[in-house]
């Protein structure tokens, strides 16, 4: 039986978005806010829209250096969501 995920994760793109969200406190504190004023069906756009959020120039960092080239559609953007929620719930 092999194992097909990343880091726990479902695959590298779900791995690098929430370690992208969760890496840095001020963007983490401010999705958890954002989080726990939105209905639970919409959490997975919330941390889709964060991501984005973080990369304004949509393929290049802030500073117009490459990123990381996290495919969005690959993302399980649910799983993401749910490891907020846990936090918040803790």
């Amino acid at each position: 039986m092999s194992d097909d995920t990343y880091n726990g994760w479902a695959n590298w793109d779900t791995w690098n978005a929430a370690l992208w969200l969760s890496n840095d406190e001020v963007t983490y504190k401010a999705l958890i806010r954002k989080l726990e004023t939105t209905p639970d069906s919409y959490h997975d756009d919330v941390c889709k829209d964060a991501l984005r959020g973080c990369f304004p120039a949509g393929d290049a960092r802030r500073d117009g250096s490459a990123w990381d080239g996290i495919d969005f559609d690959e993302v399980d953007w649910q799983a993401v969501a749910d490891s907020f929620t846990a936090d918040m719930e803790a």
